[in-house]
């Protein structure tokens, strides 16, 4: 699944007062259609971030450990990256769940699936995982 969250660079400090610094580099998003890291070129990641260089106005996908290390010139607190990475996970969620709602209100069949062995509970899931995918495209399309 290919999913990219992008940011408009105005969040605030962690203290609340005003925008981040201005920096060389910006957050542009997190995504997860690039799955390599532009710096240790690491592969198979879940995520990347992409960053800009706003003097060059290069951009690359890096790892969250590269792009949170200062030696790498970044420059990202630790809280900037976690919130760039929470808004990911539950704009994510948010996808899944309007997905799981479109598929079942178009005739998806819903199949018991016992998630005890995992720590679960029993709940289900969906049976026809081709036209889940359709649904998740069809939400992502409309946001």
């Amino acid at each position: 699944m290919k999913f990219t969250i992008t940011f408009n660079g105005n969040d605030k400090k962690a203290d609340g007062n005003g925008p981040t610094e201005a920096s060389q580099y910006r957050i542009l998003g997190i995504t997860d259609s690039v799955t390599s890291c532009d710096c240790c070129g690491k592969t198979g990641l879940v995520k990347t971030v992409a960053i800009e260089d706003s003097e060059t106005g290069n951009m690359g996908h890096y790892g969250t450990t590269c792009a949170l290390n200062p030696a790498k010139c970044f420059g990202f607190s630790k809280s900037e990256m976690a919130k760039a990475i929470n808004r990911f996970k539950a704009e994510q969620q948010a996808i899944w769940l309007a997905a799981r709602r479109l598929y079942k209100s178009l005739g998806g069949q819903m199949i018991a699936y016992d998630f005890r062995s995992t720590g679960g509970d029993v709940g289900s899931k969906v049976a026809d995982m081709a036209f889940y995918n359709v649904c998740i495209e069809k939400v992502r399309a409309a946001r």
